[in-house]
């Protein structure tokens, strides 16, 4: 029985070239983070998480309140490659037997048998002007819920609706970016943000700060209010940007790039970096530039450039490889070969070898008392 030979196929699967993505994340730790902008980078995308409230004392209240949420902030930032970025990440608020003070991020602190506010979260420029917040959650209360961060900077919530003369602070204020904290017992105070939120009295729940968006160099910017983070959970920040890639040929990493062979650079750096063909050059030689009729002589190339193709006239046409190679001719008639080296956007050029083919020399033999000169016999007495 004779076999079935299929044919084999070979797929190539041509993949876009892509930059990598960097991310970088930022949990709670108490205390001010610093993000370095990476080498290349222009412009980086955060995500911003403020901490939620404390939820409402459970030995005082039957029913008592959840704390409320913190609100979420995201959008561009324009960056210089090196610059460092103050990272601010909000702490939950506290309830009865934290501090009085206010918690890392200006979530207002705990009075007794109180409820605090969550800290707000931002980033910030090294002067520590502060460029984009997001609100903390109000501390819960006696059944009522504290009022979540969030919303634009006019807006600081006192759940169930927004009240906009919530807002305890205001930018010019000492205590800009801190929630209120009521001096009395039973009291649930206000979370940090941009504008810090109102503390409440007695079973109500204390107002969410205001998110931030119209720092310098920040776009395609929302702040809002972030409904879905559980109770306790404390602020976050995600930073992520694109790794460049080195320009068009050129290799390596970013920022360190290096023209591909054939290309000379501008003396830039990075995404700067220009890289120019070389003009295109060729040589064509041939080892015997006099052959007999019925003899050969061997022609040699090099090219230099880019160049992604050689021909030779006179019937050879294109020869590999292309930057140098050898190929035996047998002209009969005297034979100039020219070639041509071309790129694709760049003028082409020519080299040329001539091999000259003659007839066999048939040596003179003068006669006795005749001496040879030059092809003639003279007689010598």
């Amino acid at each position: 029985m004779k076999k079935l030979s299929l044919p084999i196929l070979a797929l190539t699967f041509l993949l876009p070239i892509t930059a990598f993505a960097g991310t970088q994340t930022f949990n709670a730790t108490g205390a001010d983070q610093i993000f370095t902008v990476p080498a290349g980078v222009t412009s980086i995308s955060v995500a911003l998480w403020g901490a939620n409230g404390a939820g409402g004392n459970r030995n005082v209240w039957l029913s008592p309140g959840t704390g409320g949420p913190g609100g979420y902030t995201n959008g561009s930032i324009a960056v210089t490659p090196g610059q460092p970025l103050k990272i601010i990440v909000g702490i939950a608020g506290e309830v009865t037997g934290g501090s009085p003070n206010s918690v890392y991020g200006g979530g207002g602190g705990v009075s007794p048998m109180g409820s605090g506010g969550g800290g707000r979260s931002a980033i910030r420029l090294t002067n520590d002007i502060e460029i984009m917040t997001a609100g903390g959650g109000g501390g819960g209360g006696g059944g009522n819920t504290g009022g979540p961060g969030g919303g634009d900077e006019k807006y600081c919530g006192n759940t169930p609706w927004p009240n906009t003369d919530r807002c305890s602070l205001y930018p010019l204020s000492s205590e800009h970016y801190e929630g209120e904290k009521s001096p009395f017992w039973l009291t649930s105070s206000g979370g940090g943000g941009w504008y810090g939120g109102k503390s409440a009295l007695y079973g109500s729940g204390g107002s969410g700060g205001s998110g931030y968006c119209r720092g310098a160099g920040v776009s395609n910017c929302t702040t809002r209010i972030n409904l879905g983070s559980p109770e306790g959970s404390n602020g976050k920040i995600v930073i992520t940007w694109t790794d460049p890639v080195c320009p068009v040929n050129s290799s390596g990493t970013h920022p360190s790039c290096v023209c591909d062979t054939g290309y000379t650079g501008n003396g830039q750096t990075g995404s700067n970096l220009v890289c120019t063909p070389n003009a295109l050059t060729c040589t064509l030689t041939a080892t015997l530039s006099s052959i007999n009729t019925g003899g050969s002589s061997v022609l040699s190339w090099t090219t230099t450039g880019v160049a992604t193709s050689f021909t030779v006239d006179q019937g050879i046409g294109a020869v590999t490889p292309v930057l140098g190679g050898s190929q035996t001719v047998t002209p009969t008639i005297s034979t100039t070969y020219t070639g041509t080296v071309s790129k694709a956007g760049l003028p082409n050029t020519t080299c040329s070898a001539t091999v000259i083919v003659g007839t066999a020399c048939v040596p003179v033999t003068c006669p006795a008392r005749y001496v040879r000169v030059g092809s003639d016999c003279v007689f010598r007495p």
